[in-house]
């Protein structure tokens, strides 16, 4: 209610008194005012660049939106929650980024973190320039193989990333 667009929603993330919601029939990241939980509030909403976004992950005044049908990863401005801003994106193929059809997102430190299940990969984004985020590295098949096998969550702990597998059957 109150205008937030939660068609099919699929991630969620609470930072203070926010919910960031993502949806996969709305190609829109939604903010969502929790502070009081008997009754939740619509503050925001972006719909820029954002298509179908699979996944949402906050680290300090960003969000990072794992973008499934625009094959990319954006960055956008949560510093005023009424008013989000798109601040970057890293895009499928630049500079050999790996990102098609992502579909998780997990930022540690400078970096950001994503699973691809177009790309069964592990794509490795520094971060450190929100405006202008650049590919680090990927851990993929390079031979056409599932090395990732449909990798669909991932999660990073200390130096270690675990990816949730879908057609391995596996946490990688």
């Amino acid at each position: 209610s109150g205008g937030a667009q939660l068609n099919n929603p699929v991630s969620i993330f609470v930072s203070g008194n926010y919910a960031y919601v993502t949806s996969l029939m709305s190609p829109a990241l939604e903010i969502i005012d929790i502070s009081n939980p008997a009754s939740p509030t619509h503050t925001g909403a972006i719909t820029s660049g954002i298509g179908a976004p699979r996944d949402v992950f906050v680290s300090g005044n960003y969000a990072y939106v794992a973008s499934y049908s625009s094959n990319s990863l954006e960055i956008i401005d949560i510093s005023n929650p009424a008013n989000p801003i798109r601040k970057g994106a890293i895009s499928d193929g630049t500079d050999g980024a790996r990102l098609a059809t992502p579909n998780s997102v997990y930022v540690s430190g400078n970096y950001a973190y994503v699973v691809s299940s177009g790309s069964d990969s592990l794509e490795i984004i520094d971060i450190s320039n929100p405006a202008s985020p650049t590919h680090k590295s990927s851990i993929y098949d390079g031979l056409g193989g599932a090395l990732l096998g449909d990798p669909d969550s991932v999660f990073i702990s200390g130096k270690y990333a675990y990816i949730a597998s879908v057609t391995s059957n596996a946490l990688e």
